[in-house]
């Protein structure tokens, strides 16, 4: 399940970020004095596509469910980590999402400032973290 997790996440950063980005920005774009906006030091984003033979893309993801694992004190024995066929296997039936053109706002003025968001009812204040940690040091 955290490996499904981790792909479907790989998919949104490694993927679909860059095409949202080239979708808003094609790589072939110019502005209104005929500049290119690629220009270096900026670079057109390519796409990653996961692709399950490449062992480069199944140690990354791997590796980063066993770190979740970890994170979120998922028991997973060495069995399951090691046995490649059956991991390949649930990967490659994780459900990732095609990619669709989203109306998302990019800011491209270095000197713009990130907006602060509101505090949402949910988060936690510093203290509440500490003692969250605190009581994860102590198992």
């Amino acid at each position: 399940m955290i490996v499904c997790k981790q792909q479907e996440k790989n998919s949104r950063n490694f993927a679909n970020k860059a095409k949202d980005l080239l979708n808003k920005f094609p790589a072939d774009l110019v502005d209104d004095k005929g500049v290119p906006y690629w220009k270096l030091p900026k670079r057109a984003p390519t796409p990653l596509e996961f692709d399950i033979n490449n062992n480069l893309h199944y140690n990354f993801v791997l590796s980063c469910a066993k770190i979740l694992a970890m994170i979120y004190a998922v028991q997973v024995d060495s069995e399951q980590i090691d046995d490649v066929e059956n991991n390949k296997k649930i990967i490659s039936q994780a459900k990732i999402e095609q990619w669709q053109p989203r109306d998302k706002i990019i800011i491209t003025d270095p000197k713009a400032t990130k907006p602060v968001a509101p505090k949402h009812d949910n988060d936690i204040s510093k203290d509440e973290w500490i003692i969250v940690q605190e009581k994860t040091k102590a198992r």
